[in-house]
């Protein structure tokens, strides 16, 4: 009904401007025009009045209804609805829960369980707000009740899971024009395409608990979505379960800390506290525990204020700890130590650690029920973790050998040399069923509690997700510090494993704010000796506390410092403006003899053992022997002064650019068993402007508007001028789009305003329009050539790129939305604005013109391309429109032509090439090493079409499958068709880029891309599978086979030959006769360039198929030898080896080019 009046029904103008609009009238879930009063939003169909509506009752509902006929509490009957996924629920088998956005569908709501998220297909999460139950209409009227209904916030539709029903019991089956459900031998619903299925959706229409008609005139629901404004029947849910979110988040107040307090509080270097402060201290442990270990003295130095008291609700912990269902032994501990160790891996989780870790290896001893936590990068590190780094110490520890290991049957556990090892150590191997985690409890209930732990230890210090190590560690320390239970026995592990009761005196609340001492030998004279820092835990090698130097943005150990266990960071970041910035003193009486602190490297080894070989106890022995004194540092003075000034945010260095986050903005880690997954419903963006601004996200969308309008204005885009005679204005749009990084996690809400170039006329307003881009063989031979040489390669943005762009035809705009100042002038462009016809060759010139006076020289082979010659060193510069790569072994160069694009250009710089168009770049440079893959786009794809249950196959395509052209009986309809060719063009994407294993199976697919047959689309499928069950195999560069062979003395000349490979298929389609040809061309060690295509002429043998593909290899290989002659690194005689069979002629197949 585009462009057709939801009022009257007239075509022409939009509800909002007809005249026959009852002044307030609107469709259900819009609002009416500013200015106007709500009348409730009824819409006037042949048979439904306002009974029970509400105005703007859901917003983004759009329900559009001809002739409904019902009474309430029935859905009656509808007659030519156009239904929409709000007013009914959609049968989704691509959905694991039922879900929906509405709280008036729902019964009995409770808060969420263990499914905290669903993951929608563009990867962004949407939050899990409650769970209850729901009914639709089945067969012959009776109501089908669905269980378990997650209510999600931000959904676009009401999804009803076929998988969710089927392990209910029931069998749902779809035909060509029906879609049945039955349990047992009854019929659940049973429902034809004329009436039920809308645009390929099949749909059910929804039945409110409130009893009303799901009609145009019953719009009383609940509040949907997030930003809805509407009140509803059932709105106390929502409201309850947000509030209780809301008192969990802010319940805990600061209500000014008072500094001079928290300096009187944190001089005394004893370890005496409240209850409050020791909860905190021992990372939030319950009050019971806490009572037994006071009660007991099991603990040294375990001091309490005042008498037995209960500690009140702590905010955090209800925050964090929240959980449904608890895990329950059925058998008690092994006899002795190491007879049975539990193992489980976590990740990867949603932001990597200060040294780039994204998963941890958890090891659980049965009998005394210690902990330790291993960091790992990737999940190949754990064979190295368990037998290298653990095994040795825990057997030397305890003097008992490991017996029995209990795993999942995750690959790292089942690998070749992890299974190896263990059986030459005699160690049996217990694996669980798979999908009955249950089954290895232990390991999975401490995954859990550490989990739990360090989310509480972040969200109460108020510091980014990058410290989840520090936070684990510590959660593991203590863990191993206090009273573990099984069954009705209890002991604390460190006691079991040692023999010996540890000291927990040296424990500080992780995460409080420090002043740690300065050596003079790392300050000035002039400079005070004292720092601010953050507290994070023990420290594991060294004999002190692991702090973050807020100074320096790096991790330290100190074993001087004050803390104040009162201030939390997040706090502290609260009031650093009215804290005074002067200089921290720590007078030389204070300390007995020299500290020694120690800077640590980001890339630490994080791990928690059950001890830290004795340097606890170590630790607690120098604090007795330190001076006793009460704190001597003064107090602020009322003008501040400049000597120390604490940071106002956190940063810390991962691999590669340093990252930069906000202090306070913890997001909570997020495991794969918290998420529920849609892929049928993204998350919605918005369409228009007032959707936009009007919607849960509204202050995000007006910030990235005004940020784009700014750009605008700066760049000087336009002129206001009346519209000259003769002359058309053409108009604009500002799209909404979602950017997302490389893991697929939100990263920004990005408004562009784009013109409309559809209504330019060429020849009036635009002329020519081709811009180049660059080529990816030119990257991937760029990228070999610095894996080779150890080439440094830096990324760079173009910000609004095309607003520098100048163009010289005479362009008229309306004023933009927004910025429309009413005095009826238009905008004559200057700068190529987006969605101009001319925007990317003008922009392309305004960058060439300025790269080729700053020095640069075009490429003859890639016009993309453009080279810096100065002396000996080179840099070579790639474009892909405003995304650019620098390439060069000098560092001086290359900061040279950063500053030459910044001088011209508003860049971002983003250092060492990570993330290039949707492509991962991971080096090694000592070992001269670059892979170049696309993991999370094809991990992605099975998602995207609902594939993952499918299997794991181990070739593109089935061996003997051929691709022919199909009868028309065979042809699958126009669905199935859609979502081969979307298939095919997804696939196509990897194949050009990294994986040349699929280039011949893509090829194949695209030639009947418009008449797919439905062999050939299970063939699709299956590929689909294949690709994402080998997303990280990529393209590698390395020289070091070469090096081994040949000495380093020839390590250039051997690396870089240039050697291609070519190969036909003689009479493979039989339709036509004709053959495949292609070839792939490689440079150090890995592909730069492939081909895979039907031959256009048909082979009279197959020697002159051979010479055809042999054809198309060599002009690659003159192309590619022209490329690298102007890099620097020439070829004198690269070879093309043809696959050549025929006897008597080239027996060897090398032909000399």
């Amino acid at each position: 009904m585009e462009g057709t009046c939801w009022y009257c029904k007239k075509v022409g103008h939009p509800w909002f401007k007809c005249f026959s609009r009852p002044e307030g009238w609107a469709p259900p879930g819009m609002k009416p025009p500013s200015g106007e009063r709500a009348q409730g939003g009824a819409v006037q169909g042949s048979g439904a009045q306002g009974e029970g509506a509400q105005g703007n009752a859901y917003p983004g509902m759009f329900l559009m209804v001809e002739d409904v006929h019902g009474h309430e509490g029935d859905v009656g009957s509808v007659g030519k609805v156009v239904m929409h996924p709000l007013t009914h629920w959609v049968i989704d088998s691509g959905c694991t829960s039922h879900m929906t956005p509405r709280a008036d569908l729902l019964d009995e709501v409770k808060p969420p369980g263990k499914i905290k998220y669903v993951a929608a297909a563009s990867g962004a999460l949407l939050p899990v707000i409650g769970v209850g139950n729901a009914k639709v209409k089945g067969a012959n009227g009776e109501l089908v009740g669905l269980g378990n209904v997650l209510l999600v916030e931000g959904l676009s539709a009401n999804l009803l899971s076929v998988r969710r029903l089927q392990k209910s019991k029931a069998e749902v089956t779809f035909g060509p024009t029906s879609c049945r459900a039955k349990l047992g031998k009854k019929v659940l619903w049973s429902l034809e395409e004329e009436t039920s299925c809308i645009k390929d959706l099949w749909q059910l229409p929804i039945i409110p608990w409130n009893g009303k008609t799901p009609t145009a005139a019953t719009a009383a629901t609940a509040k949907a979505t997030a930003g809805g404004d509407a009140t509803a029947p059932t709105d106390g849910v929502l409201e309850a379960v947000k509030k209780v979110q809301q008192q969990q988040t802010h319940g805990e107040v600061l209500a000014g800390v008072d500094a001079s307090a928290a300096w009187a509080k944190a001089s005394s270097r004893s370890g005496e506290a409240d209850w409050e402060t020791w909860h905190e201290r021992l990372c939030h442990v319950n009050f019971p525990m806490l009572q037994k270990l006071v009660k007991d003295g099991s603990l040294k130095g375990l001091e309490v204020k005042g008498g037995v008291k209960e500690i009140g609700s702590c905010p955090t912990c209800l925050e964090t700890k929240f959980s449904k269902f608890p895990f329950n032994s059925t058998t008690g501990p092994a006899k002795t130590p190491l007879a049975l160790v539990h193992m489980d891996v976590v990740g990867p989780t949603r932001a990597p650690s200060l040294s780039g870790s994204r998963y941890f290896l958890t090891i659980v001893d049965d009998h005394t029920r210690a902990v330790w936590v291993y960091p790992l990068n990737s999940k190949g590190e754990v064979a190295a973790a368990v037998l290298k780094e653990w095994m040795p110490r825990a057997q030397r520890e305890c003097g008992h050998k490991v017996k029995v290991i209990r795993s999942d049957n995750g690959g790292e556990f089942i690998g070749a040399d992890f299974e190896g090892e263990l059986k030459r150590k005699g160690i049996q191997h217990q694996l669980t069923v798979p999908y009955n985690p249950q089954q290895n409890g232990v390991a999975e209930r401490f995954n859990r509690t550490l989990q739990e732990g360090a989310r509480t230890l972040l969200g109460r210090a108020g510091l980014p997700d990058p410290f989840w190590v520090s936070a684990l560690r510590q959660v593991a320390l203590v863990k191993n510090r206090v009273l573990a239970t099984v069954g009705d026995k209890e002991w604390i592990p460190y006691v079991k494993w040692y023999g010996s009761a540890p000291a927990v005196n040296m424990l500080r609340a992780f995460g409080c704010m420090v002043v740690f001492h300065v050596p003079k030998e790392k300050r000035g004279k002039l400079e005070a000796s004292g720092r601010w820092g953050v507290h994070l835990g023990i420290a594991k090698d060294h004999k002190g506390w692991l702090l973050w130097d807020l100074t320096t943005q790096k991790l330290t150990v100190s074993r001087d410092v004050k803390f104040l266990e009162s201030l939390y960071y997040k706090e502290w970041k609260q009031q650093q403006q009215k804290l005074p910035s002067t200089p921290l003193i720590v007078e030389a009486d204070e300390v007995q003899r020299p500290s020694r602190q120690v800077e640590v490297a980001v890339s630490e080894e994080e791990m928690s053992g059950v001890t830290e070989e004795g340097g606890a106890a170590e630790v607690e022995q120098q604090q007795q022997q330190q001076h006793e004194s009460p704190s001597r540092v003064p107090h602020p003075p009322e003008r501040p002064r400049r000597d120390v000034r604490p940071p106002v945010r956190l940063t810390y260095g991962g691999r590669g650019k340093p990252n930069v986050v906000q202090a306070g903005s913890v997001v909570e880690q997020i495991e794969e068993d918290e998420i529920a997954h849609c892929y049928w419903a993204p998350i919605p963006e918005p369409k228009t402007r007032e959707e936009a601004l009007n919607g849960p996200n509204g202050e995000k969308w007006k910030a990235s508007e005004d940020e784009e309008f700014g750009s605008l204005i700066e760049n000087e885009t336009w002129d206001l001028c009346d519209l000259p005679p003769g002359k058309k204005a053409i108009t604009s749009k500002m799209i909404y789009r979602h950017k997302y990084g490389p893991e697929g996690e939100l990263t920004r809400y990005k408004s562009r305003l784009v013109a409309r170039g559809f209504q330019q006329t060429k020849g009036k307003d635009y002329d020519e329009v081709f811009a180049p881009v660059g080529k990816g063989t030119t990257l991937r031979v760029l990228l070999a050539i610095a894996a080779l040489l150890g080439w440094k390669i830096r990324q760079m943005d173009i910000v609004t790129a095309f607003l520098n762009g100048i163009i010289l035809e005479e362009v008229y705009m309306k004023q933009p939305e927004g910025l429309d100042d009413g005095s009826g002038r238009v905008c004559r462009l200057k700068k190529a604005i987006y969605g101009l016809k001319q925007a990317p060759r003008a922009w392309y010139h305004k960058l060439e013109e300025a790269l080729l006076a700053g020095g640069f020289k075009k490429s003859e082979c890639d016009p993309s391309l453009f080279l810096l010659q100065e002396k000996d060193e080179i840099l070579m510069l790639l474009v892909y429109v405003d995304d650019i790569l620098l390439f060069s072994a000098s560092t001086a160069l290359l900061d040279s032509a950063e500053q030459m694009l910044e001088m011209q250009f508003k860049c971002s710089k983003m250092g060492e090439a990570k993330y290039y168009l949707g492509m991962h770049v991971e080096r090694d440079v000592e070992k001269g090493v670059l892979r170049l893959h696309q993991r999370k786009y094809c991990e992605g794809l099975a998602e995207k079409y609902g594939l993952q249950d499918g299997g794991k196959p181990a070739t593109p395509l089935p061996s003997g499958f051929t691709v022919e052209p199909c009868a028309d009986e065979e042809v699958v309809g126009d669905s199935d068709r859609k979502l081969f060719h979307s298939m095919v063009g997804s696939l196509n994407y990897a194949a050009n880029h990294t994986r040349p294993d699929i280039a011949f199976a893509t090829s194949r697919l695209a030639s009947v891309v418009s008449r797919p047959s439905h062999e050939q689309l299970e063939a699709a499928k299956r590929l689909v599978r294949y690709v994402s069950a080998t997303a990280s195999v990529g393209l590698e560069y390395s020289g070091v086979r070469q090096r081994l062979q040949r000495g380093a003395a020839d390590v250039k000349s051997g690396e870089m030959l240039l050697s291609c490979y070519t190969d036909a298929s003689f009479n493979s389609v039989k339709a036509d006769g004709t053959s495949i040809g292609g070839y792939v061309c490689l440079l150090g060690g890995g592909a730069v360039s492939w081909r895979s295509k039907k031959q256009n002429e048909v082979g009279l043998s197959s020697c002159e198929t051979e010479y055809m593909a042999l054809h198309h290899g060599a002009k690659e290989v003159v192309w590619l030898r022209r490329l690298l002659e102007e890099l620097g690194v020439g070829q004198e005689e690269p070879t093309v080896v043809c696959g050549m069979v025929d006897d008597g002629w080239q027996p060897e197949g090398e032909i000399v080019v």
